[in-house]
């Protein structure tokens, strides 16, 4: 499976290219293509080892078609899609036999190697659950004379009217071992403020994190799995003193799910964006947004 994302020299580039104007095409390789649980021979998805990441069922109906006649599979998506974000965390689907598969859960996926999980597996699930025609970006530069070396966004995507861009971590705990991710939020918005200033276009640029769900859960919440060394309790200062939004790679594949088997109500262009059009809400779960008021964090179900 591929993503079809092109090359771009810059952000101002991609949001402002003309339809005159071509970009060399450069589909690049998609999540899919590292899981383990695809036969290229054949090309064939293995049900036993599939851990439902959802990129192949939205970009192939043959794919559909086939996942959902595995009675495991139909019942264990069809649960998902009864809990859509309604106030409780949302496990994602093991695979039907994960001792041999090469990763264990989806969660397992998204905590190793960003560049070649996380990243190109959020651009194929954008790429396919819009409801308006979209362009995808992979490692965009976002040039700014103040900084020494450009800083490069993960994924975008772009409709007529909405852009979304996601810095990706495999994980909190790689998130915060830097705190990079400051920095190169603070590098990226002046210059996509310019970049989108011509055409007033809304945008989101968004935090995505891979590996545990719990972990971004808020310090008191009973579910948290990151207050061993304040990792929560640090995250939480940095988002609401540096006013940066998140989601987790979870509550993306949640999406998916909604989209496919609901339609546009779940396409990130409509849901994504009234999401974090909220100004109290600084994250997406499975379980829902969370808000923020006055320096206290709860769980609001959709």
């Amino acid at each position: 499976m591929f993503v079809g994302a092109q090359r771009y020299k810059s952000i101002n580039q991609f949001i402002n290219l003309t339809q005159d104007k071509k970009i060399k095409s450069n589909p690049t390789a998609g999540a899919s293509a590292y899981c383990g649980a695809i036969d290229y021979n054949k090309l064939l998805v293995d049900h036993a080892t599939c851990f439902s990441c959802m990129f192949c069922l939205l970009k192939d109906k043959v794919s559909y078609h086939s996942y959902m006649k595995s009675e495991y599979l139909r019942g264990e998506i069809e649960k998902r899609n009864e809990k859509l974000f309604n106030g409780s965390l949302v496990d994602t689907i093991l695979p039907n036999l994960s001792m041999i598969a090469k990763f264990k859960s989806f969660e397992n996926f998204t905590s190793v190697n960003e560049t070649q999980h996380i990243s190109p597996w959020a651009a194929g699930i954008l790429e396919e659950t819009s409801s308006k025609p979209v362009r995808i970006g992979l490692e965009v530069a976002v040039p700014n004379i103040e900084y020494d070396r450009p800083g490069r966004l993960d994924v975008c995507a772009i409709t007529e009217d909405y852009l979304l861009m996601f810095e990706a971590k495999i994980s909190l705990e790689e998130a915060l071992s830097d705190e990079r991710f400051i920095e190169q939020f603070q590098k990226y918005l002046s210059v996509i403020d310019d970049a989108v200033s011509a055409k007033k276009l809304p945008y989101n640029l968004i935090l995505l994190i891979g590996g545990k769900e719990t972990d971004l859960l808020y310090p008191d919440h009973p579910e948290c799995t990151s207050n061993v060394g304040n990792l929560s309790k640090r995250f939480y200062k940095i988002l609401t003193d540096y006013n940066i939004k998140f989601m987790s790679a979870n509550s993306l594949w949640l999406m998916s799910i909604g989209y496919l088997l609901n339609g546009n109500k779940f396409s990130w262009d409509n849901f994504i964006r009234k999401i974090f059009d909220d100004e109290q809400c600084i994250g997406l779960i499975t379980a829902g947004k969370i808000i923020s008021s006055n320096g206290v964090f709860n769980i609001k179900s959709l």
